[in-house]
C-alpha cells in the first residue's frame, strides 16, 4: 500500500511537471497526453534519481519531489520529440 501511495504521488507531481513543461514551451501534444507523459516521467525520474544515489527515493523527500517534477517535464518533452526523431 505504501508503494502505491508513492506511485500516485510521483504520478501527480510528474503530471504537474509535464504540464509546466508544456506551458514553458508548447510542444504540440494535447493536455491529456502531456499529463500522461509527465506521470510516466515523474515515476521514472524518481527511480533514476534513487538509483544514482543523488536524491533519495523516499515518497516525501524534497529530492523525490524535485526528481518527479523534473522527470515529468523531461518525459513530456521526450514524448513529443521522439516520434519526430524516428521519422
Amino acid at each position: 500500500m505504501e508503494n502505491l501511495v508513492g506511485i500516485l504521488i510521483h504520478s501527480v507531481l510528474g503530471a504537474g511537471g509535464g504540464y509546466g513543461a508544456n506551458m514553458a514551451k508548447p510542444n504540440g501534444q494535447s493536455m491529456i497526453m502531456n499529463l500522461i507523459l509527465g506521470a510516466v516521467g515523474g515515476n521514472l525520474g524518481n527511480v533514476v534519481g534513487g538509483l544514482m544515489g543523488v536524491l533519495g527515493d523516499s515518497n516525501f523527500s524534497i529530492g523525490s519531489i524535485v526528481t518527479a517534477l523534473a522527470g515529468g517535464g523531461v518525459g513530456s518533452l521526450i514524448g513529443t520529440f521522439l516520434p519526430k526523431l524516428l521519422k
